[in-house]
């Protein structure tokens, strides 16, 4: 088995690993669709500037004091959904004097609402047979994987797409590309403040795909190509020059590239709690849920608590202890030895509170406990003599045990120490 397992280690560390074909815009991976040599790319693309890459919302990034202004920002995802709090710190952004890159496929909130931006796809951006997309990944240019998912096609060819700018030093140039990279386009923008910088063609249709839209002192730089920033499409020297001559209308300033929105950051939920937070139906259901049990836990716990003890007062045991033995001996028979040791703490007690010497109860001795203990001496004389038959008799029966041990409790009860 050991055998086995390290040859299983062997083989799994030796197998080619399988590229990840999901676009994930993370400037830190080299899978296809990450951003790494893009980042490298932004760093030069500013002869001069600092470049720096940051991954905070931007609310927490525009707010610090020390950033230069006027500057550049470059966000590049899927998908922007940037929620209210940002989107009005990169409208004051853009409104100070700053330039905005904006380069996602699909744009939403109030950000997509003031510049008044929307987008849409086309028919052929994408494989007709999904089994070649999860295979190959999704198509940017005309290679072998187009070649193979043109079969599907009803020509045999997918459409061909050219990018161009508007700029009249690229205006000469176009950029060849296939499948998904350029199949968005800006559907509606604001015609009378929007300046259109760039075009895709698809077969004989043209589409705006750049645009600069100009707000306050600074402006907005939107395109619907974000994949032209990927690695897959960087590696390919027939469309690297798009992205590059993209950011080439941005002036050379500080610029910051902010990676807080790509997938699995930022606006979107990843998890079923974020979701869930992301509702409103779901959210009060939530927070009703998490007050409810709350509420049972509290008074849960109120009715549960436990029972205060009652506290029994300390009992004196050698009373008990006594109680006992005496109870033994009086059920056994044996009233002589029990008459015996009556007799004994009748001495102890008269030798203890009274100071007198009891075991020879003579006249003058009777005499004494009779002054000390305030007992008529005819009574002391009664239990002195009761004393002296219970010490010299030979058996004792129970009716003289109850009458000595009545003469020695009265004493005990009338004597006044």
């Amino acid at each position: 088995m050991a055998v086995l397992l390290v040859a299983y280690i062997l083989a799994e560390y030796a197998a080619p690993r399988k590229l990840d074909w999901r676009p994930n815009y993370d400037p830190a991976k080299d899978s296809p669709y990450g951003l790494m040599i893009a980042a490298d790319l932004i760093s030069t693309a500013f002869p001069g500037a600092e470049v720096v890459q940051s991954g905070s919302a931007l609310y927490d990034l525009l707010l610090v004091d020390s950033l230069p202004r006027p500057m550049n920002l470059i966000l590049i995802s899927d998908e922007l959904r940037i929620d209210n709090f940002d989107s009005e710190m990169l409208l004051d952004l853009a409104d100070s004097g700053s330039s905005v890159f904006l380069a996602a496929e699909d744009f939403s909130g109030l950000l997509a609402d003031s510049l008044k931006l929307s987008t849409a796809v086309s028919l052929f951006g994408t494989f007709l047979d999904p089994d070649l997309e999860r295979k190959y990944g999704p198509s940017i240019q005309g290679d072998t994987v187009a070649t193979d998912a043109a079969a599907n096609s009803e020509d045999g060819e997918l459409p061909r797409y050219e990018a161009r700018f508007t700029n009249a030093a690229l205006s000469g140039r176009s950029f060849a590309t296939r499948g998904r990279a350029a199949s968005w386009y800006l559907s509606s923008v604001d015609s009378s403040a929007a300046t259109q910088l760039g075009t895709v063609t698809i077969d004989e249709d043209v589409y705006t795909n750049f645009v600069r839209i100009p707000f306050g002192d600074g402006q907005f730089l939107v395109t619907t190509m974000p994949l032209a920033f990927t690695n897959y499409a960087l590696v390919d020297s027939a469309s690297a020059g798009w992205a590059f001559a993209a950011l080439s209308h941005l002036p050379v300033e500080y610029t910051v590239l902010n990676y807080n929105y790509i997938p699995g950051r930022g606006q979107r939920s990843t998890t079923p709690l974020r979701y869930i937070l992301s509702q409103d139906a779901l959210r009060w259901a939530w927070f009703t849920m998490l007050g409810s049990v709350l509420l049972f836990i509290v008074f849960r716990a109120k009715r549960r608590q436990r029972i205060i003890p009652t506290l029994v007062p300390n009992q004196n045991a050698t009373l008990q202890f006594v109680d006992t033995v005496g109870r033994l001996y009086f059920q056994r028979g044996n009233h002589l030895n029990l008459a015996s040791k009556k007799i004994n703490h009748f001495q102890e007690y008269v030798r203890s509170k009274l100071g007198i010497d009891a075991r020879t109860l003579d006249t003058a001795t009777v005499a004494r406990i009779a002054a000390r203990s305030g007992i008529a001496v005819e009574e002391i004389e009664k239990l002195a003599r009761s004393v002296q038959n219970a010490a010299a008799a030979k058996s004792f029966s129970a009716d003289d045990l109850q009458r000595l041990s009545k003469r020695i409790d009265a004493f005990y009860r009338d004597s006044r120490r």
